[in-house]
């Protein structure tokens, strides 16, 4: 653009000058409206365990008579999901990140903006939503 103003300037017959302005105007607008470049693309990553298995009544028996045993499995069972989903999430974050594609991982008060601003398009440009720490949740 700095070098059509130039030649612009340059130009000694009036009509060629005129159209390099309007060229100049039209590029401008061109890119302004067909920005593709910075659009925001989200991906969601399912992930659905094989081993959920249905436990028959003597394991459930079991279990509410020593809660903490469940407590303890569950949370090693997260932690091996939790594993797995991440896993996931890296061999596509590297696969966009190899075709140039720049990708993050959204924490939980970014979802929430995202959802409020896509459902409420209206409300979301006059109130912003507050800090998830500070949002009151029913128990």
């Amino acid at each position: 653009m700095a070098e059509l103003k130039i030649k612009a300037k340059e130009q000694t017959n009036e009509l060629l000058k005129i159209q390099t302005n309007e060229y100049m105007n039209y590029v401008q607008e061109l890119v302004s409206m067909g920005n593709i470049m910075n659009k925001k693309f989200f991906i969601s990553i399912p992930y659905h365990p094989l081993s959920d298995k249905h436990k028959n009544f003597f394991q459930s028996l079991r279990e509410s008579f020593v809660p903490r045993s469940l407590i303890k499995l569950k949370h090693e069972k997260f932690q091996r999901y939790r594993k797995e989903i991440n896993l996931r999430i890296d061999s596509v974050m590297s696969a966009l990140a190899s075709i140039g594609v720049k990708s993050v991982v959204m924490d939980t008060q970014s979802i929430i903006e995202l959802f409020y601003n896509t459902y409420n398009p209206n409300t979301s440009s006059q109130e912003k939503m507050t800090d998830i720490k500070n949002l009151r949740i029913k128990e």
